[in-house]
Parts: C-alpha cells; sequence; structure tokens
C-alpha cells in the first residue's frame, strides 16, 4: 500500500498542536474523530486499522526491502507516540505494553467502544435517566449527543426521533410548554434544530425570572407608596382583593412580563390568586378559643417604618387620612387605618418607636431597624443566636434579645405584677355580724339585690347602719319588701 512517506521520510505528527482534547474515558468518540480524521489527511489510517502491514525483514542483501521495512517501522512508532501523548496519563498504562500502533488503537477501541450488547443498553439506560438538573441546555444537549455518537461509533446508531424524546424527557417542567409542540410536529427534528428551540425557550424562562425577581426583590419589608402616584392604584386595591376578575386585571397592569405562580408554575398569576388555593365556603363543626395575636416586636432591617397590627399598641395615635399603603413582598398593597408612637420600656432602658403605622391586615409587628437605631442613638448587633441594642457613644449594652427561627424578637417588655381579687361567697350570719347585728330580714333584703354585692357598697351601708339608729332603717328596708 502506498503511503505518503513514500519518499523515504517518515511524517512526524504533532498530537499536541493538531489534536485539542486529550483522550479521557468520556469523550472517546470526540477523539476518535479528531485522530482518525489527522490520519486520514496523511493517507496512514491504514497504519492502525491493520491494512497496511510491516514488510518482512528480508534475508538478503535487498536493499529497497529493507528500506521499505524500515520505513514502515519509524512511521509505525511515531504514530504510537502521537497516540500515547494524545491520551491522558491515566490512560497511557492500559496501551504502555503495545509495540504497534494497530495495537494501541485496538486496545482503545475495545475499551470505549465496544460493540457488545452489554454496552449498548448501559449507554441506552444512561440515556433514559439523564437530567438537566440545574445544567444549561448546552451542557444538557453535549452530555446527549456525547452518548449518542458513542452508540453512532458501535453500530447503534439512534434515529433523529430517538434522540429527541431522550432530550425532551431529562428537560423537566421548566420547558413543558414547549415540550408539547416539539412531540405534535410531524416532520423530524434535526439536533441543530432542537438545540436552536431549546436555547430560545431558556433565554425567554431567564428573562421572565430576572423580571420576577426585580419585581420582588422586597420580600419581607415595607415601603409606602407616593399618594399622588398610586392614589387611583391604592383605592382600587383593597377591593381587588376580594374579586378574582379585578385581581387579574391588576396583575396585568402591575408586570410588565406575565408572572409565575410559585405553587403551580403556571403564567399569568401568582400562588396569592391561585384559584384552587381560594378558600371555599366556610362550615363550623366545633367551636374553639382562637389565640391571642402575636404581640411580640420584630426587627426587620428591610423595614421602612415601624409597622402594628393592632392600635391599642399605640399609646399616641391618630386617624391615617392619607392614601398610602405598606407594599408587602407580593407586590400587593395593605391599608393603613392610625399612624402613631409608643414607647417600650427595659430595666435599663426606655425605647421610643415613633412614625409607627398601624396596619390591621399584618401578622406581626415590625420594628425598622433604621427608626430605632436614629431614633434613639443606639447600634444593633446581630448574632447567630442573638442580638444587642448597645448605646451609639459608650458602647453599653442596653438590651439582649435571642434569635429565634431566624428572626430577632424584642423580648416582651416588664409589665405590671397583676393582682387577682379573690372573693368567697359570705354567709347570712357574717353579713349580720359585719353590719352590726341588723334584723336578719334587713340582711336578707341587702343580699338579694346580688349575690356578690359590690365591696364598696356594703361599706357605706356599714358606716350608715353604724350612725343611723337601727330601728330606722330597719323599718325603710321592711317597707320596700
Amino acid at each position: 500500500m502506498a503511503t505518503s512517506s513514500s519518499d523515504s521520510f517518515p511524517i512526524a505528527i504533532n498530537a499536541t498542536q493538531q489534536i485539542t482534547a486529550r483522550l479521557t474515558p468520556t469523550n472517546f468518540p470526540s477523539w476518535h474523530a479528531q485522530f482518525e480524521s489527522l490520519l486520514l489527511g496523511y493517507n496512514l489510517f491504514g497504519y492502525v486499522n491493520g491494512t497496511h502491514t510491516c514488510p518482512p525483514l528480508p534475508t538478503s542483501t535487498d536493499a529497497a526491502t529493507t528500506t521499505a521495512h524500515h520505513l514502515w517501522f519509524r512511521q509505525d512508532k511515531l504514530i504510537l507516540s502521537a497516540i500515547l501523548t494524545s491520551v491522558s496519563p491515566a490512560m497511557i498504562p492500559l496501551i504502555a505494553t503495545s509495540q504497534t500502533s494497530y495495537q494501541a488503537w485496538t486496545k482503545l477501541t475495545k475499551l470505549y467502544a465496544s460493540r457488545s450488547r452489554t454496552r449498548v443498553m448501559q449507554l441506552k439506560e444512561d440515556l433514559t435517566l439523564m437530567q438537566r438538573g440545574n445544567r444549561s441546555i448546552t451542557e444538557y444537549l453535549h452530555s446527549v449527543k456525547t452518548i449518542a455518537n458513542e452508540l453512532a461509533l458501535i453500530d447503534a446508531p439512534l434515529s433523529q426521533d430517538d434522540i429527541t424524546l431522550y432530550v425532551l424527557h431529562g428537560l423537566g417542567s421548566d420547558f413543558r410548554d414547549i415540550i408539547a409542540p416539539i412531540r405534535a410536529r410531524e416532520s423530524s427534528l434535526s439536533f441543530e434544530e432542537l438545540h436552536d428551540l431549546l436555547l430560545g425557550h431558556e433565554a425567554y424562562l431567564r428573562r421572565l425570572d430576572s423580571t420576577a425577581q426585580s419585581l420582588v426583590i422586597t420580600a419581607n419589608t415595607t415601603q409606602r407608596r407616593d399618594s399622588r402616584s398610586s392614589k387611583n392604584q391604592s383605592s382600587s386595591t383593597y377591593q381587588q382583593s376580594k374579586n378574582d376578575f379585578r385581581s387579574k386585571s391588576r396583575q396585568s397592569k402591575q408586570y410588565k412580563y406575565p408572572p409565575r405562580c410559585q405553587y403551580c408554575d403556571q403564567q399569568g398569576h401568582i400562588a396569592k390568586y391561585y384559584p384552587k388555593l381560594k378558600p371555599s365556603e366556610a362550615t363550623v363543626n366545633c367551636t374553639t378559643t382562637t389565640s391571642s395575636p402575636d404581640k411580640r416586636w420584630l426587627i426587620d432591617s428591610a423595614a421602612s417604618h415601624n409597622i402594628t397590627s393592632q392600635v391599642s399598641n399605640l399609646q399616641f395615635h391618630s386617624e391615617y387620612d392619607g392614601t398610602d399603603e405598606v407594599i408587602i413582598g407580593d407586590g400587593s398593597g395593605l391599608p393603613i387605618t392610625h399612624s402613631g408612637s409608643l414607647t417600650l420600656s427595659f430595666p435599663n432602658k426606655k425605647f421610643q418607636v415613633e412614625d409607627t403605622l398601624c396596619v390591621p391586615t399584618i401578622n406581626k409587628n415590625l420594628i425598622s431597624v433604621h427608626h430605632f437605631t436614629k431614633q434613639n442613638n443606639v447600634i444593633l448587633e446581630f448574632h447567630p443566636t442573638y442580638f444587642l441594642v448597645k448605646d451609639r457613644r459608650m458602647g453599653e449594652i442596653l438590651l439582649q434579645g435571642p434569635c429565634e427561627n431566624g428572626v430577632y424578637p424584642l423580648p416582651s417588655s416588664p409589665a405590671a405584677t397583676p393582682i387577682a381579687f379573690v372573693h368567697e361567697r359570705t354567709s347570712v350570719a357574717s353579713w349580720h355580724q359585719l353590719l352590726g347585728h341588723p334584723s336578719f330580714k334587713v340582711v336578707t333584703r341587702l343580699i338579694s339585690f346580688s349575690p356578690f354585692p359590690p365591696l364598696h357598697v356594703f361599706l357605706v351601708l356599714i358606716i350608715v347602719i353604724r350612725v343611723l339608729p337601727i330601728k330606722l332603717i330597719s323599718y325603710h328596708f321592711i317597707n320596700t319588701v
């Protein structure tokens, strides 16, 4: 077989420059394609596939035969060297004992391109179980294409429809909007066309996610709307929470792009307006006592104002006549009814909590870190298990509180010790003795007004009875019976 080395000079192959990636256990198809093309280009592929064998070593002094033998031996060693150079260090021991390039090429083919039925089933199972997960579309399709190429290399190629089905099966729920149209196509998609479609849909989802994040970036925060810019919107917000049609129209006006529901993963609404989450008509099967509202104050570094749900928490307050609302994480607004201030008393310090808004529909009482530190001239230190309130000038610790479930509540303010007035039912004889021994008819008449008469009434009666004659009082009560 004629070769390009017929000029009595072997061809040197610079594998490090001409082969872009070294052979690893996962990239044999791509490495095989590059090396095969390189050998075909130099007309040297016969050395590795066994068609160009070594000429026998001549026994005579034939110069031409001897030259051909030496030339083949030198060229084969150069090809073997190129193969050893183009594989990773971990794979060199697998072919280190090969004497010819044909032996090295055959070993690599048997290791990574076995045509056995077990190998084919293993690769197809890998395709079936493959999932995109957190990878990009490009990385995911590259993994699928690598296995498909390996199957084609071992004479078990997949059709375009099979590759498409494997790809669609591992995309996940984020791509279900485009999976259905692709499956319903009458004609097959090439791998390149499928790649373009999925890349476009991935870019579309990325734009939606960035838009949603920019709209809900102030989760668990509060702020006041501008009364001029949101006058009309704030007046309709309270009514729209009760009407599905208005809530949908509100969403279409509020979001530049249609939002995605966090519960059902569908576009066009948010989780707050998901129909299946709305409570059905209430039915009462039993009655229970409701727990009192949470009166603790939570320190919120993202809140723009102090907020409470009960107007009774405010020591000084007035009705709020503005049109502003408190905006929460999902973009909806909560109406404000009052504004005022209060004082939180602790053993070492009294803290002023001014500019406090009363929002009855909020679940927690929030203290703005900015307002609290500014109004009381203190600093806040947050630690994993507790927080400290320190004097800004002296650094003295004024208050320490816990961290509970990731939030920092203020300790409960020490209240006055409750006094319980215990009353024991007094017998008629005891009241007869206490009232100065009036007639039993008078005592019975007094007790009949109430089984537990107020204490101050009897104190007055005792004074009157001890000053006025008993006969006069007895006569009055007897005549009133």
